[in-house]
């Protein structure tokens, strides 16, 4: 059996959670954005890390964070995503920020993104991979929506995943060491390094007292697995706030029991289990006298069994389709009520059909009401641009003249202005844009050739940015007639974006 950090770390939290996640494989249905910008930040981040102290790449020239197709990126199982213009401009300004404030630091005799491999007892293994380490020295990326998720030292010290990697480093002290990246463009600290030191022996005993049963709680319940439906037993959260923490749990809807019975019986088919009919001891039958009873009113076509929002009736108490077995429904597989015909008949009763057939589908035993024509509508008079009524008191003023447009701008305008639009901390929908982050690594790379500096970051703050600034109606004219996209609040950034400000027609700036 194979375990990593992350592994361990959730199961301490909820072990049921770590059951969905690594044993049954349940698809994370949270939003995939969050983790489209760390995952890119991470890449960029390593290929910078693995580049020499001078920032060159052996035969390759100066390192290229951002090369042909970074912004692509993919999940274990999924097709590979392209990230927005936003989140792309965010990850450029957080790893700008990052090796400029020194959070983002290439330490002496690094090892970066290594895979490691350790036994925790005979059958199972711990395989785990660390951003960077030297030494005496682990550190981890991460990224946060907000400065309020952040760790601080006494938690660093503590947490499962670092001291995880720490058991791996010689013996000795060990500094634990979290890079931050906040997305949150409102703040104005964007990176931030936590670190905490960890004596040897509270690694030891964090192995031996905490790592080791744990792994021994997941061989139990896995040797278990093949025989009982385990997932109602598995021991829930461990932690106050578990459930909601990091956004929410993706799997609370399972626990709190709003689809379980339809996403837990279709995994068990994936599975080949045997159905959990046959799992449980059959109970011998009860013979009750006949009674004359009304039979039951069957269930619509999206009803789920076992939904705790309606009793499995798939109708709601206002009498409208039960929302939860809608979503549950159309991600088993199934039908929801939007792919049928739902109306109420006079007596308030929930009907439904086939979108274009003219009878009921099977439960549903009313007619489709006749559809009322649609009344006409009277002609109406107009005069100067106005509708006039039939009971209106008809009086025709004479025809105004229309004002005459104004003219557009002049042409020397245009060319003391060529940008046509800049947009500041915000963006079009729908519209191409030239993103000023993709501006200023072009720009910052050419000035870096012209002084013979190995990268652009590498120059003199100052000294670079009045470059940049120098050159400002040079680069609006090779963005003329565009719409031109700055997002970020890195130093270089605004001094390119104040400088490109007098050559834009037009700049909108967001809200903050």
């Amino acid at each position: 059996m194979n375990v990593s950090p992350s592994q361990v770390a959730v199961h301490l939290t909820c072990p049921r959670k770590r059951w969905f996640q690594s044993h049954l494989r349940l698809p994370d249905r949270s939003d995939h954005r969050k983790r489209d910008v760390g995952t890119a930040l991470h890449a960029a981040a390593e290929r910078w890390l693995r580049a020499d102290d001078q920032g060159r790449v052996p035969g390759d020239g100066p390192v290229d964070p951002f090369p042909p197709g970074w912004d692509m990126v993919q999940d274990r199982d999924g097709p590979p995503r392209r990230l927005s213009p936003a989140d792309a401009a965010t990850v450029r300004r957080l790893f700008a920020d990052g090796v400029s404030s020194g959070v983002l630091r290439r330490l002496p005799g690094r090892e970066v993104e290594v895979d490691y491999e350790r036994e925790v007892f005979p059958g199972v293994v711990m395989r785990g991979r660390i951003d960077q380490r030297s030494p005496s020295v682990v550190e981890d990326h991460k990224t946060t929506g907000s400065w309020r998720w952040a760790m601080s030292s006494r938690s660093l010290a503590a947490d499962p995943k670092m001291l995880c990697y720490a058991a791996e480093q010689p013996p000795g002290p060990v500094r634990l060491r979290l890079n931050y990246f906040c997305k949150d463009p409102r703040v104005l600290e964007t990176t931030r390094a936590v670190e905490a030191t960890v004596p040897a022996g509270d690694v030891a005993l964090f192995w031996t007292d905490v790592v080791v049963p744990a792994c021994r709680e997941m061989v139990g319940w896995e040797e278990r697995a093949p025989t009982i439906d385990l997932w109602r037993t598995v021991e829930g959260p461990r932690v106050e706030g578990a459930c909601e923490a990091y956004g929410g749990c993706p799997y609370a809807g399972i626990c709190s029991g709003i689809g379980k019975e339809a996403e837990m019986g279709a995994f068990d088919r994936d599975k080949k289990r045997p159905p959990r009919a046959a799992q449980e001891p059959q109970q011998e039958a009860v013979v009750v006298p006949a009674v004359a009873a009304e039979a039951p009113e069957p269930a619509p076509p999206w009803a789920v069994q076992g939904c705790q929002a309606c009793r499995g009736t798939g109708i709601n108490g206002k009498g409208h389709p039960c929302r939860a077995c809608d979503v549950v429904s159309s991600r088993t597989g199934g039908r929801s009520s939007a792919t049928f015909r739902v109306w109420h008949d006079d007596q308030g009763n929930l009907c439904w059909a086939e979108p274009d057939g003219k009878v009921p589908v099977e439960g549903s035993k009313r007619e489709l009401p006749e559809p009322k024509p649609k009344p006409e509508p009277e002609p109406r008079a107009r005069a100067n641009g106005q509708d006039v009524g039939p009971d209106a008191r008809q009086v025709f003023l004479p025809e105004r003249e229309l004002p005459k447009p104004k003219p557009r701008r002049r042409a020397a305008e245009a060319d003391a202005r060529p940008i046509s639009t800049l947009f500041v901390g915000c963006m079009p929908v729908g519209q191409e844009v030239v993103d000023l982050n993709d501006v200023l690594a072009r720009e910052g790379s050419a000035q870096a050739a012209a002084c013979g500096a190995p990268s652009y970051y590498s120059v003199d703050a100052f000294r670079r940015r009045d470059a940049l600034c120098a050159q400002a109606r040079a680069i609006a004219e090779s963005l003329r007639g565009q719409l031109v996209l700055a997002v970020g609040d890195s130093p270089d950034l605004r001094a390119l974006r104040d400088a490109l400000r007098p050559y834009a027609r037009a700049v909108v700036e967001g809200i903050r």
